[in-house]
């Protein structure tokens, strides 16, 4: 990039709304912002608007706040601390009804001993106060991985979060299961073959993805269908679906791989 469009990216990476987002991810985003405007202007008005896409339309900074400080209220009142602070990121609060119940179906053969959850927001929380001994997860939001953080030192859980990059993140370690919630569809979207690409390199024995079923909006515009056409197109060789089911606004696919 030239010294006019790094002094630029610098700017998006100090500024108040993005300074917590992955530095890999503002610089992906920025550089491909350049290659589509011709105009400096325009491509910095571009990628604050994607990185808020991705990034701000799931937690605010008043609710990061909130969630941080709930930490505290884990010894005194850990199933209402854990509640509250999954209903302050968009990802799980939409999941609310139906959580247990996903997991449960999830879960059925046994609960996994690790796990490892892909641009994890929040989720963790739930997952590490249900009993799973070892939980990882990334995020692009260094907000959520800081509170993760926090929690897991608070509430005395093995769960570590890094902020990382999906697209250029390689998981150390293996797992019993990692969760690709709602995100190979918005990977795909960002650069495409990245969905397979993640499925091959997950360094997991089973892998849960979930999908869509409904529009921001609530309509049903047949996304269950092309989303499940969609996987069986970029599924991986060595990587089979044991079971399929909806659950709440999901389409989940339990995969099987061969490690």
């Amino acid at each position: 990039m030239t010294p006019q469009a790094e002094k630029a990216l610098g700017a998006i990476l100090s500024s108040k709304n993005y300074r917590e987002i992955c530095p890999d991810t503002a610089r992906r985003v920025f550089e491909e912002a350049l290659k589509r405007h011709k105009g400096l202007k325009e491509a910095d008005k571009a990628a604050r608007n994607e990185l808020h896409r991705i990034t701000g339309a799931f937690m605010t900074a008043n609710e990061m706040r909130e969630a941080s400080g709930l930490a505290g209220q884990y010894a005194r009142e850990p199933e209402k601390a854990v509640s509250e602070a999954l209903s302050l990121h968009a990802s799980t609060r939409e999941r609310s009804d139906c959580m247990k119940a996903l997991y449960d179906k999830v879960f059925e053969k046994g609960m996994p001993g690790s796990i490892f959850d892909y641009a994890c927001g929040l989720n963790p929380l739930y997952l590490a106060s249900i009993g799973v001994k070892t939980v990882r997860g990334c995020d692009i939001q260094g907000g959520c991985v800081r509170i993760l953080n926090e929690w897991a030192a608070c509430a005395g859980w093995d769960l570590q979060a890094e902020c990382a990059d999906v697209l250029s993140y390689l998981v150390p370690g293996s797992y019993d299961m990692a969760l690709m919630m709602k995100l190979l569809p918005l990977l795909e979207g960002q650069r495409t073959g990245s969905a397979a690409k993640l499925l091959e390199s997950c360094p997991a024995k089973r892998i849960l993805a979930t999908f869509p079923t409904r529009t921001l909006g609530g309509r049903n515009v047949g996304m269950e269908g092309h989303y499940t056409a969609f996987l069986h197109d970029i599924l991986p060789h060595g990587i089979r679906i044991e079971d399929e089911f909806t659950q709440g606004t999901e389409k989940c696919f339990l995969l099987t791989k061969e490690m």
